[in-house]
């Protein structure tokens, strides 16, 4: 294969990777903007998970994460829940027994919301790129209205 052959064919081969690239980059612009327009549809609000006691009052609590998992975060207002449990994290789900014993149940809630690309391990490659909705008001969840 002549020189001149090799240098068209692998200018071909980076045009069609460019091509590609730009292809992948547009769809996922494509889906941020459907994700955006359908939250701005919704009054700039999105569902999430809510904790509330059995009353029907929202906790004061946030989803974080730990070298454990994903796990519920008191705010230092809920003094009696933190001082019943002993700590200021809680196990997430449904079924955990520990926050039935606390008189606790997670709930569908909205809340205002906006998204954004997040990155998985900090890194900007195929395939790991997501589109993170994330809550833009109260981080305790004062602003939420629960829908189920």
């Amino acid at each position: 294969m002549s020189k001149k052959s090799l240098n068209n064919e692998l200018s071909s081969l980076i045009e069609d990777g460019d091509n590609l690239f730009s292809a992948y980059i547009d769809e996922l612009n494509n889906q941020l903007n459907s994700v955006r327009l359908k939250i701005a549809k919704n009054s700039k609000r999105s569902q999430f998970i809510g904790l509330y006691n059995n009353s029907g009052r929202r906790i004061k609590a946030k989803k974080v994460s730990s070298a454990y998992g994903e796990q519920w975060y008191l705010h230092e207002d809920e003094a009696s829940l933190i001082s019943e449990r002993g700590k200021r994290y809680l196990p997430i789900g449904h079924k955990s027994k520990v926050l039935k014993t606390l008189g606790l149940r997670e709930v569908i809630e909205e809340a205002p919301a906006w998204a954004a690309f997040s990155y998985t391990e900090g890194a900007i490659e195929l395939g790991k790129v997501n589109i993170e909705i994330y809550r833009t008001g109260d981080e305790w969840g004062k602003d939420s209205t629960p829908i189920a």
